[in-house]
């Protein structure tokens, strides 16, 4: 790219009919400084660095604009000279940047680095000083981003979270995201793991077991589904705290009852986003490979954390996809039933255990069945299902097991 295409995209990005104008002006360092102060200033020495990573400057805001595209039309001849030495490999001096949250800041060499993102070169040489923070900067980091950065900083700051929780598991576009996920997490989250372990946890365990409970699962059903698709300017970690806030709404529904009401409820505001949602949903279900469902089944039942021993024997997808609506769906109906309450997940996957799949897969191996375990389970289980809900209950599973071997 040449000077003066360079010259005319940054004076369109300084179009105040179409652009905020003192958003696009490179971000400062000062100004990150000084909502998140460094901790302390580390040399990095000399090492080649992504110049798609370096997102401002110390000093020169005025000069360019986001991108690294110059402002001012006297920067044309420095510029040019510049490029032509670059290109040609004659400039070998490092720039030097500072690094904060993860990005680089120019202390000096705006012009290479100008030069550099504007012609598709992906490193640069840098001089590097670390100024440590304890947080990253979010992706995509603008000037009207500035209070998500520093609500981010002060609930950390507050609670140590990201020394228990990585910080690429967390994605956040919404201010009001950071004081909900604080409520999830130390007023909901605490609430019941003191009921259901009899004491309080320090932040380490709650954190951590929030995140294994309820959040790992709630993310992956989001990914999974591309639910990002639903919310104009949401990131996953929102979506996430928008579920939860559903549901301390409707306390008395099931965790998977909430998230299924919760886009129900959805379509409501852009119905044409959820005819969209429903046909990826469809695809990617169509199409998610055996190992994509079995992560599903583990990570939404936890079968594994509550009966380590339990050996599930392999196969396909549709196995793994049955196995996940037998324990959430027609299980738990039947023992909240039983019960008069709803179950927790421990209790329903206990009795699951009990009820169903140990009886089953004892009586399979007693029986010498010559077909494979996930393929009998299916048709046996399909056939226990209808008599369920026939409300046959004069038909155990030993009895019904021996006539279904004899009708084989």
């Amino acid at each position: 790219m040449d000077f003066d295409t360079a010259l005319k995209i940054g004076k369109k990005k300084l179009d105040p009919f179409k652009n905020k104008e003192f958003q696009n002006y490179l971000i400062s360092i000062g100004e990150l400084k000084a909502i998140v102060p460094p901790e302390a200033s580390i040399s990095l020495g000399i090492q080649d660095i992504r110049v798609d990573q370096i997102i401002g400057t110390e000093d020169r805001s005025d000069d360019f604009v986001d991108g690294f595209f110059p402002v001012n039309w006297w920067m044309r001849e420095r510029w040019d000279k510049v490029k032509r030495l670059l290109l040609a490999g004659e400039i070998n001096d490092a720039i030097k940047v500072f690094e904060y949250g993860g990005h680089y800041f120019v202390r000096d060499g705006h012009h290479r680095t100008s030069i550099a993102k504007t012609n598709n070169i992906e490193f640069l040489t840098a001089d590097v000083t670390l100024l440590k923070i304890p947080i990253n900067l979010p992706k995509n980091i603008s000037r009207d981003k500035f209070p998500i950065f520093e609500a981010k900083y002060k609930f950390n700051k507050k609670t140590d979270f990201f020394k228990y929780i990585d910080e690429k598991l967390i994605s956040v576009n919404q201010l009001k995201t950071w004081s909900r996920l604080y409520n999830s997490i130390f007023k909901g989250h605490k609430k019941w793991f003191e009921n259901e372990h009899q004491y309080t946890p320090n932040n380490e365990e709650l954190i951590k077991s929030w995140a294994d409970e309820i959040y790992l699962k709630t993310i992956h059903y989001i990914d999974r589904f591309n639910l990002v698709e639903l919310f104009d300017g949401y990131k996953k970690t929102d979506i996430f705290c928008e579920m939860i806030s559903y549901w301390n709404k409707h306390p008395k529904m099931w965790y998977e009852d909430m998230r299924r009401s919760f886009i129900r409820g959805h379509k409501k505001n852009n119905i044409l986003k959820y005819i969209q949602y429903k046909i990826t949903r469809w695809w990617k279900m169509t199409t998610s490979s055996v190992a994509e469902e079995r992560e599903l089944f583990y990570l939404t039942t936890r079968v594994k954390k509550i009966i380590p021993y339990i050996n599930i024997p392999d196969g396909p997808k549709e196995w793994y996809a049955f196995l996940r609506d037998q324990i959430l769906i027609s299980h738990r109906k039947y023992l909240k039933k039983r019960l008069k309450r709803s179950p927790s997940m421990h209790e329903l996957v206990i009795s699951w255990y009990l009820d169903l799949f140990k009886i089953f897969a004892t009586l399979y191996k007693e029986h010498n069945i010559g077909i494979p375990f996930y393929e009998f389970y299916l048709k046996f289980m399909k056939r226990w299902g209808k008599l369920v809900e026939k409300k046959d209950k004069k038909l155990s599973m030993q009895k019904l097991f021996n006539q279904y071997i004899k009708g084989t």
